[in-house]
């Protein structure tokens, strides 16, 4: 989630209903369908290449649960920080967990060796065991903002796949610290030629995941996976983050990955929707797990 994108997610499953109709295709059980918007025939969208800060008020639950007393001790905690516990907020709903994760912990309280790390923590479980199943050898990175995905993922490759794996981080600012030797940085516009041909060559033919979190307009994501899922070999992934912002209908922030996701695969059968991968249910890229299961189509 970078570029100021302010994210946290989920795809819905027993939760309250708060999918709209702009994704009632993007989640239906198939996943193939074209999704119900038709912003891709009537509107053109200016590509933003950065966004602002959601300053949309969390909705907590405060509840009535208190801590047992084997856990409060002989220094009972303070309200504030007894409503922070497991405890106090056992029946919150998944949309109020989202909305604590954005706006409590994830912009400032999320970091890995101290960088900030834009991202839902479990998001990152799944994508290191993407990366072991799937052998991959480079990870590119759309979006880097403060640096904190791009050394985690640089330490996670040399420690699965030696120092010769690479990450290909791309953004229109080099993050403000110095990167790791095995990183590959690439300033410019995600969609631009030069980045995806200089982007194509640093991968060499070698098996390639990619994270796509930059810009979330639906017209810009779609354009992404169009010009580097034929870098992805059969059996690894383009992921589509933040398709919550479909999923939450923040009206500021759709159509998004999610519909592009969908307009996606009803145009390309060489891919399909894993929706194994989100497990955990909470996760920033619902409808965004695209595994290739066909070999590119050779452009004649």
């Amino acid at each position: 989630m970078q570029h100021g994108v302010f994210v946290a997610g989920l795809f819905l499953a027993g939760a309250e209903c708060i999918g709209q109709s702009l994704v009632s295709d993007a989640v239906s059980a198939g996943g193939r369908t074209a999704p119900s918007a038709q912003w891709f025939e009537s509107t053109n969208h200016a590509a933003s290449d950065k966004t602002t800060t959601n300053d949309r008020t969390a909705i907590m639950s405060k509840g009535s649960r208190s801590l047992p007393n084997w856990q409060s001790g002989d220094k009972p905690l303070s309200k504030d920080m007894e409503m922070e516990t497991l405890e106090a907020q056992f029946d919150m709903t998944l949309r109020q967990w989202i909305e604590r994760y954005q706006h409590k912990l994830v912009f400032e309280q999320v970091h890995y060796r101290g960088i900030p790390t834009w991202k839902n923590v479990l998001d990152l479980w799944v994508y290191q065991e993407i990366i072991w199943e799937t052998g991959v050898e480079v990870v590119i990175e759309i979006g880097a903002r403060y640096g904190g995905t791009t050394f985690w993922l640089s330490d996670l490759l040399r420690n699965f796949r030696g120092p010769s794996a690479t990450v290909i981080s791309i953004d229109l600012e080099r993050p403000g610290r110095g990167l790791p030797d095995n990183v590959h940085f690439i300033c410019g516009d995600s969609i631009a030629p030069a980045t995806v041909a200089e982007a194509r060559a640093a991968v060499a033919g070698r098996r390639t995941l990619v994270i796509a979190d930059g810009n979330h307009a639906a017209d810009h994501v779609l354009q992404e996976i169009r010009l580097y899922s034929p870098l992805i070999p059969e059996g690894c992934y383009f992921i589509a983050e933040d398709g919550i912002v479909d999923v939450m209908d923040w009206k500021e922030h759709t159509p998004g990955p999610m519909v592009a996701a969908q307009q996606f695969l009803s145009e390309n059968d060489e891919f399909t929707l894993d929706r194994a991968r989100e497990k955990f249910l909470l996760t920033y890229a619902p409808g965004g797990f695209l595994k290739r299961i066909r070999p590119a189509r050779e452009v004649s």
